[in-house]
């Protein structure tokens, strides 16, 4: 499809005027104040055929007495009243709706008559609707929004479609505790018109987004919509990566997808065929989808591992022996490091060699903690020949002990020295990136700013090992599929 004929326009991330058709005193005007408290820098304009004022806002008793025309229209009427205000923005020429009601085809049969009705107007009057049932888009630039506390500084260059509002709100709050920044969120719900394939087409030729989240419960209601699905997701991900959650992909799940947006399950046969047809990066955990959209955002394309081989740096052999059971189970490969680098780091004179293995995993034992040291095996792992991508283990109760803490500085120095050390590894070692885990074992509160730390400066971190191997596994599953393309 080209890209006049495309339905999904910019301009729906960027109104400069939004009509609310049903702003409520009883959920607190929810709608008014999602886009005043997160910075929305057109006009509002609360419709309500009998209030006068309500959420600090002059409120219109139709769209015919709104003074500009509205570009964007949010509907949290009644199911039974829904028809009518379509009506109405399509007699105003209104640019773009977003459905908030539920009722519809996830409500058995009275739900799939109005589903019906909605349809044939959205299609006799060329509407562009996304929902019913769904909250929505949230776009930090422009700052429209679907929750009032969700307002971030900083755009970034993550878009996430969802067929769950639930989900959405998740993935946004979430990524804001853990520095993963938006370009664009949308809430589809229902799909009755606008579907997911249409957004992925879009956001594929976004200059605004480097990487595309996805969740999903149903492919489409229809073989025509199940193609367009597939089409636009091996479209979007040959261009950047795609990472997808599908909802309902077991038997239980899909009875519960189909009471949540009227899904039509797909089978596992044919779900894991188009994973593979089209390359997309399948995840099956909210943690999985939260990490990976992080890795993709920060790691650049160059930086991609180009094999499953990983270098392990821990504190303890235990923790070598179990990181080494959890990588296999993942699928990557824990090699031996070439002798040159074995021996270089056994030859190393501020090695201890009191349990210390330099094979991989890396068991650096008491000379973890000495920052030559450090930069030094980490410096010499990513330059070795047998390895794709690193982890580092970093366990924080050991760098807060009362006894190092008798230098008040060392936790942080130890912390700049990984981090200096990784920066400048990676600016001469290209395409092996490094990944810091740092399990809450203890030091809470120190753990969220030490995290932070690494994020801000392009460094992806995790709670645990197994997180940390799941995105290293799908980082080199979209590089493969780069390199067969």
């Amino acid at each position: 499809m080209s890209l006049k004929e495309r339905r999904v326009k910019k301009e729906f991330f960027y109104p400069k005027t939004v009509a609310i058709f049903g702003p409520s005193e009883r959920r607190g005007y929810y709608w008014i104040h999602s886009l005043i408290d997160t910075g929305f820098n057109g006009a509002i304009y609360p419709i309500h055929k009998e209030k006068k004022f309500g959420g600090g806002l002059q409120f219109y008793q139709s769209l015919s007495k709104v003074p500009e025309p509205v570009d964007y229209a949010i509907i949290a009427v009644p199911a039974e009243h829904v028809s009518n205000v379509l009506q109405e923005c399509a007699k105003n020429r209104v640019k773009f709706i977003h459905i908030f009601t539920s009722g519809f085809s996830e409500s058995g049969e009275i739900g799939r008559k109005r589903s019906k009705e909605i349809k044939k107007i959205i299609k006799k009057n060329n509407l562009c609707v996304a929902g019913p049932n769904c909250l929505g888009i949230y776009c930090p630039k422009s700052g429209l929004s679907f929750r009032s506390e969700i307002y971030q500084m900083d755009e970034g260059g993550v878009s996430f479609i969802s067929q769950s509002g639930g989900i959405a709100t998740n993935v946004v709050m979430r990524g804001h505790k853990q520095n993963l920044l938006f370009s664009k969120v949308i809430s589809l719900g229902n799909s009755v018109d606008l579907q997911s394939a249409d957004f992925l087409e879009f956001l594929a030729d976004d200059p605004e987004t480097k990487v595309i989240g996805l969740y999903l419960e149903n492919l489409g209601r229809n073989e025509e919509e199940k193609k367009k699905l597939i089409s636009a997701l091996k479209y979007a991900n040959k261009k950047k990566p795609v990472v997808v959650w599908r909802g309902g992909r077991t038997e239980l799940g899909a009875r519960a997808a189909l009471t949540h947006t009227g899904a039509t399950p797909t089978d596992l046969k044919t779900w894991t065929e188009i994973v593979k047809q089209t390359g997309i990066v399948e995840i099956r955990t909210f943690e999985e989808l939260i990490d990976t959209l992080i890795a993709f955002e920060i790691v650049k394309p160059e930086i991609l591992p180009k094999g499953p081989n990983v270098g392990i740096i821990a504190v303890s052999g235990g923790l070598g022996v179990t990181n080494s059971d959890i990588l296999g189970d993942l699928g990557l490969k824990i090699p031996y490091l070439s002798e040159k680098t074995m021996k270089e780091i056994e030859d190393y004179d501020q090695v201890s060699s009191a349990g210390v293995s330099a094979a991989n995993p890396i068991d650096l034992g008491g000379s973890f903690l000495n920052l030559s040291v450090m930069k030094k095996v980490i410096t010499l792992t990513m330059q070795d020949e047998n390895i794709n991508s690193m982890i580092i283990e970093i366990s924080q109760h050991y760098i807060y002990d009362r006894i190092l803490l008798l230098d008040q500085n060392f936790s942080q120095a130890f912390l700049k020295r990984i981090l200096e050390t990784i920066i400048q590894a990676s600016q001469i070692v290209k395409g092996k990136p490094v990944a810091l885990v740092m399990p809450t074992v203890a030091y809470e509160i120190e753990d969220i700013f030490n995290r932070d730390y690494f994020v801000r400066k392009g460094v992806p971190v995790f709670d645990t090992v197994e997180n940390a191997g799941k995105v290293i596994r799908n980082l080199y599953q979209y590089q493969k599929y780069k390199d067969i393309e």
